[in-house]
């Protein structure tokens, strides 16, 4: 597009701006052709305009400037067949040839000048730098802008020196070239113990590095982050451990998992490179602590004891009062999760219950049936056949308790900490089923739920 400007005061600019929603870490270099004479009737000499561009997450807070002087196409007639002609009208002096890591650069040197003592920097304060490819241009930064979150964009034209300036600017051809086409590798594996009829172990693990993707995936889709995983759990039947008389059934589930994702860039400035901010600690402990709150992690903890119970007697009818007919169950799992925005978020799950059900088939009686009434009268009451027990008596006593801890990080002020969230359910539940067939046809049947909830203190 083209712009013509008049009678710009010392600093005072003009400029479009056009909102996007892009991500420009993939790219390394931002490119435009800009011409700028001056206009029919005015005076302009080089250099006293200079147009710019910024990139943010909006035009006057948080955004990157970068500001080019401009050199000026003497009024001519040219033709786009001649390279020379091409040179003038749109001279290399102009063109915008932005390494992005410039940005950030500014950016660290900013940060770095914060930290000093006595510093009147503040991310209000506008930075600035001389490209280190070309002195004349300048690098400014103000907030905390990332090309990672591109938002808006503004191109426009500034004025320099004394008096009022007027100049007409070409810009052509505004584009994001060279591809950071680094790639990646991922693992996968897996391996199987079967430790006879004791159970089984396993174990697994993978890994992807940053830039892995499918080969389906273009390179703006590829992962930024590096990412591990590992897994180990074992399903055993431990009352075997007991000898082969002994008639305790135990199994057992124990796991164990976690999941590390380390991103590329600093979460908290995410067109800076973690090994860069790392770079830049003071101490190893600070640097721990850097790495540590950029992760993504996942650890899981868990042991089941499932329907533990005493097996009946081989060739032994199984009663009413038989052992066998009690089972019992628990499990414990514990998940700690953090983030960049999360200093812990801790779960735990209680469950354990104590169960007997006895479901053996009753022993039915029919007393009339050898009485001796043959007549067909009677053939109804003396087929009528009786139960001795009930076909099921079940009650299963659970007590279930969840717990859930999280601590919010204060990323903007660390020096205020954010109240501590915790929320608690603890819950006593018992299942009561009975029933009982008087005769074939008559039946009785009875079950009862109680649920109830037991509050605990705050905290």
């Amino acid at each position: 597009y083209s712009m013509v400007v008049t009678d710009l005061a010392n600093g005072d600019a003009r400029a479009v701006y056009k909102k996007l929603n892009m991500d420009f870490r993939n790219y390394k270099r931002l490119k435009m052709y800009i011409h700028a004479e001056a206009p029919e009737g005015y005076m302009l000499e080089d250099n006293q305009v200079s147009a710019f561009i910024r990139i943010g997450s909006d035009y006057e807070d948080n955004f990157y400037e970068y500001e080019i002087p401009l050199k000026l196409t003497p009024h001519g007639s040219y033709t786009s067949n001649s390279e020379s002609d091409r040179y003038i009208v749109w001279p290399e002096e102009n063109e915008l040839n932005l390494p992005l890591d410039v940005l950030s650069e500014c950016k660290l040197q900013r940060n770095e000048a914060r930290r000093k003592a006595d510093s009147d920097v503040t991310l209000q304060t506008i930075y600035t730098i001389a490209d280190p490819d070309n002195n004349n241009n300048r690098v400014r930064i103000k907030g905390n802008p990332s090309i990672g979150n591109v938002v808006v964009m503004m191109m426009g034209v500034r004025a320099h020196g004394a008096g009022t300036k007027s100049a007409e600017v070409w810009f052509n051809e505004l584009r994001l070239t060279e591809f950071n086409e680094h790639g990646g590798w991922a693992a996968r594996g897996r391996a199987t113990v079967r430790l006879a009829d004791l159970g089984v172990v396993q174990a697994s693990g993978q890994y992807s590095s940053v830039g892995f993707g499918s080969i389906d995936q273009s390179v703006l889709e590829r992962s930024m982050d590096e990412n591990k995983e590992f897994d180990v759990s074992a399903s055993l039947e431990v009352g075997k451990l007991f000898g082969p008389k002994c008639r305790l059934s135990l199994p057992t589930y124990a796991g164990y998992s976690r999941k590390v994702s380390t991103p590329r860039y600093s979460p908290y400035d995410t067109d800076v490179l973690l090994e860069t901010a790392l770079a830049q600690a003071s101490s190893k402990a600070e640097e721990d602590s850097i790495k540590e709150m950029s992760q993504t992690t996942e650890t899981i903890k868990s042991l089941n004891f499932t329907n533990v119970r005493v097996k009946p007697k081989q060739g032994k009818k199984v009663n009413m009062l038989s052992a066998s007919n009690w089972t019992a169950s628990y499990s414990i799992s514990h998940t700690k999760k953090t983030d960049p925005e999360t200093e812990y978020d801790v779960t735990k799950l209680i469950n354990g219950s104590i169960g007997y059900n006895y479901s053996q088939g009753a022993k039915s009686v029919q007393p009339l049936k050898s009485s001796g009434l043959n007549s067909k009268y009677f053939a109804i009451i003396k087929d009528v056949t009786f139960y001795t027990s009930p076909s099921l008596l079940a009650y299963r006593w659970e007590l279930d308790r969840d717990y859930q801890e999280v601590q919010k990080r204060n990323v903007t002020n660390p020096d205020y900490l954010i109240p501590l969230s915790v929320t608690k359910d603890f819950y006593w539940n018992r299942y009561f089923d009975f029933r009982y067939n008087i005769t074939r046809n008559l039946k009785f049947g009875f079950n009862a739920v109680t649920n109830a909830r037991i509050d605990e203190p705050e905290g």
